[in-house]
């Protein structure tokens, strides 16, 4: 996916085991939220980020019963 003009991007984890892999030429991101990537490579010219994000780490149901609000407009 091309993401281009976006001052941010955020993502939330929903499935068992989430993993995102970014790119860019950008060369100075800036990392916030409740996970850090696990592994990041910034230069002066473009930077990389991994982030593997586990259920087990996260505080959003894997499920929700029939009939109770829903993950999107939770948050």
């Amino acid at each position: 996916m091309d993401i281009q003009g976006g001052q941010f991007i955020r993502l939330l984890p929903m499935g068992q085991d989430t993993h995102v892999s970014i790119s860019s030429d950008w060369a100075s991101p800036s990392f916030q939220g409740s996970f850090l990537p696990g592994t990041s490579t910034i230069t002066d010219a473009d930077f990389s980020a991994v982030w593997d994000i586990s259920y087990l780490s996260r505080d959003i149901p894997q499920a929700y019963p029939p009939g109770t609000v829903s993950a999107f407009r939770y948050w």
